[in-house]
């Protein structure tokens, strides 16, 4: 009589977890966290798609020829500093000092090139140490592709359906710099959200980002 009822479906199942009769059984099952987990991920991946698509809709332009061409920046020249007539009275203590400050110089140089090349560790197809380096990268503008991260909090096509769209604003930001620009600022970007999200918060974080893109595309 119990079950002809549905009576039992109210009362919480005497063997939990460890019950084998999975969704059969009479008795009521609480969702695990895993399986909230993903439920949560799927109404976020469908979030983020409406309002990505609701982006593009209102980024592409109605009229090619209303587009105001580019103005050039010009900048001021830089005053050169005043020489300076400097005469050691001991060479022999000045020269290692010379010395010791270019090969200081050469190493920051060394630092801040290496430093400005790390966005490229991240992608598979413009990192030229990586088995699935693509030399076309630079001379022609393609999307970036992430690499994998083994324990990634927000999963991996999330990430590269987020950094494709950054890299479509990215194109319109850099039209006249280098075929690698724009990948490098989508890059760079997608890797700030990530590393300032916090459970949920990767989502937000990156509408915030696609505004501000847009409105630069504008300006």
């Amino acid at each position: 009589m119990f079950p002809s009822l549905g009576l039992l479906s109210q009362i919480d199942c005497p063997f939990r977890e460890q019950c084998h009769r999975g969704s059969t059984c009479l008795y009521k099952h609480k969702a695990s966290h895993a399986h909230a987990r993903r439920q949560l991920d799927r109404e976020q991946d469908m979030a983020m798609k409406e309002e990505i698509l609701l982006e593009d809709t209102v980024a592409q332009p109605q009229n090619a020829k209303n587009k105001l061409p580019l103005q050039p920046v010009t900048r001021e020249p830089i005053a050169a500093w005043p020489s300076v007539d400097f005469k050691p009275s001991r060479t022999e203590h000045v020269r290692p000092r010379l010395e010791e400050k270019e090969r200081a110089t050469d190493s920051a140089t060394s630092a801040a090139s290496e430093k400005a090349d790390q966005w490229r560790g991240l992608t598979l197809n413009y990192d030229s140490n990586g088995p699935a380096y693509d030399p076309a990268t630079e001379k022609q503008a393609k999307v970036p592709q992430l690499k994998a991260v083994v324990g990634d909090k927000v999963g991996y096509l999330r990430r590269q359906r987020a950094l494709e769209t950054i890299y479509k604003y990215s194109l319109e930001i850099h039209k006249e710099a280098e075929p690698w620009a724009p990948a490098r600022h989508a890059v760079l970007e997608e890797a700030d959200l990530y590393a300032a999200s916090v459970g949920g918060t990767y989502h937000g974080k990156l509408l915030t980002c696609l505004r501000s893109l847009k409105q630069q595309v504008k300006e």
